[in-house]
């Protein structure tokens, strides 16, 4: 691309580069997700093995019971929006990330398909209203802007990965103590979750109601998780 004729000034440093620095909103919130998405993926990579190993599933059913969430969570998308429109996403990132917290627990109570299946559905429709409030909230917080955004998911994707070692970590320490490690995974996740709610989550404040509807929000598919079907975000560069 050949440069244009006349120069135009540049900032010392770009506004971007000093977002997650400032103390604000999008720090708070970052700091929150951060962690939480730190918690989620401890066990994340573990139920897909649980279910074929341990319960003796078949891939027909394991692929319909990891089916569901992403289903449902289609299938709420609109009255979570209708919800975020009314209250805000402040209020229902807050409300839905206590209920996100207990998820994973919810497989340490039976090992029925009945029960599974309960879970998956109550999976599916605490993260959609989660992911609604969440994509939200960013769009708002980083403004669309595109380096801001990417630094963010930079970031995320660390986290995730960091996420995942630790959960690999607890599956072999629990296999040395004689302890069920995939659900020992699973109880560490459930209890991870509750500190960056219990730290953060009642700071992440002053997110207003945007000027659109929610109902138009532009998400995207970002990766698909056995315990929470499709993760959706907002697109990069959206101008809010």
């Amino acid at each position: 691309v050949p440069e244009t004729a006349v120069a135009l000034p540049r900032p010392a440093q770009p506004e971007s580069r000093l977002a997650f620095r400032r103390p604000g909103k999008l720090r708070r919130l970052a700091l929150y997700l951060w962690g939480l998405h730190l918690a989620t993926n401890v066990s994340t990579p573990f139920f897909v093995p649980y279910m074929l190993e341990r319960l003796g599933m078949s891939y027909v059913l394991t692929g319909t019971l990891l089916a569901v969430p992403a289903v449902v969570k289609v299938a709420t998308l609109r009255p979570w929006g209708r919800i975020a429109d009314r209250v805000g996403p402040g209020p229902l990132l807050r409300a839905t990330g206590w209920l996100v917290a207990p998820v994973p627990l919810l497989w340490l109570v039976s090992r029925s398909t009945g029960w599974i299946l309960l879970a998956q559905v109550f999976s599916g429709v605490v993260w959609g209203g989660f992911e609604v409030a969440q994509a939200s909230a960013l769009l708002q917080t980083t403004r669309g802007r595109p380096g801001t955004v990417a630094r963010f998911n930079v970031v995320d994707g660390v986290v995730i990965l960091a996420g995942c070692l630790l959960g690999a970590a607890v599956v072999r320490v629990a296999g040395r103590f004689g302890l069920p490690a995939y659900l020992t995974a699973m109880a560490a996740s459930g209890t991870l979750r509750f500190v960056p709610a219990a730290a953060l989550l009642w700071r992440v404040r002053g997110i207003g109601r945007p000027g659109w509807s929610h109902l138009q929000l532009p998400l995207r598919v970002w990766a698909v998780r056995p315990s929470r079907g499709a993760s959706l975000r907002p697109w990069d560069g959206i101008e809010p």
